[in-house]
């Protein structure tokens, strides 16, 4: 009974939450799922992932998070070696964070962090992992994080200036944020979050 209840609390929080939501899911969530449709066209995995994993998406969309939950957990348990599984996992450990399970978001990101996702999901969950660290000042395991084999990687780069920032390493953080600037203006986005956190980066450090 425990174990079907895992999810109870989150279940009954989004429950209360249904409206607050809406708009905050259909844009963290349909951003991922549209990034990865087309080369999970090109995945061979089982047919009743893949149509959970649809109903899921279906479910998102039309605000029933409830049974998109349902669905989401269900996956992890029964397809653990899917990228639906991998995908579903994001987004329930999202809601899991926004609910404030920190502990059982952390299980589900580190159960895709040691999958093999031939779309680099397990990338983005070790990416989600160490920002969960550092918010819970964990820097230690953030910093075991960015020092793994992910390092390298574009997702990276905001997590180890943050890092360098914690550290009092002002002039290479401010270096990474600058880099990560120019990489965003090139790109064509907007690089606001960058450009503050670089403005502040002295100021937030005389605080501590």
């Amino acid at each position: 009974m425990e174990k079907e209840n895992k999810y109870y609390r989150l279940l009954h929080w989004v429950t209360l939450n249904k409206y607050k939501l809406s708009f905050l899911m259909i844009a963290s969530t349909l951003a991922l799922i549209l990034l990865a449709v087309n080369n999970l066209n090109n995945i061979e995995a089982e047919k009743d992932a893949a149509v959970s994993f649809e109903k899921m998406v279906e479910f998102l969309r039309s605000g029933k998070y409830f049974e998109a939950i349902e669905i989401a957990e269900k996956l992890q348990r029964d397809e653990e070696n899917s990228e639906y599984a991998n995908l579903s996992g994001l987004i329930l450990a999202q809601l899991l964070v926004f609910n404030k399970q920190e502990a059982e978001a952390e299980d589900v990101l580190i159960r895709i962090v040691k999958s093999t996702s031939k779309l680099e999901l397990n990338k983005i969950a070790a990416a989600r992992l160490a920002r969960l660290y550092i918010s819970q000042e964990k820097f230690d395991k953030a910093s075991e994080i960015a020092g793994s084999e992910f390092q390298d990687i574009d997702l990276f780069k905001e997590i180890n200036a943050d890092l360098q920032s914690h550290k009092r390493n002002m002039d290479l953080a401010n270096q990474i944020y600058r880099k990560l600037i120019a990489q965003t203006e090139e790109s064509g986005q907007s690089p606001e979050a960058f450009i503050f956190k670089k403005d502040n980066l002295y100021q937030q450090n005389n605080l501590k």
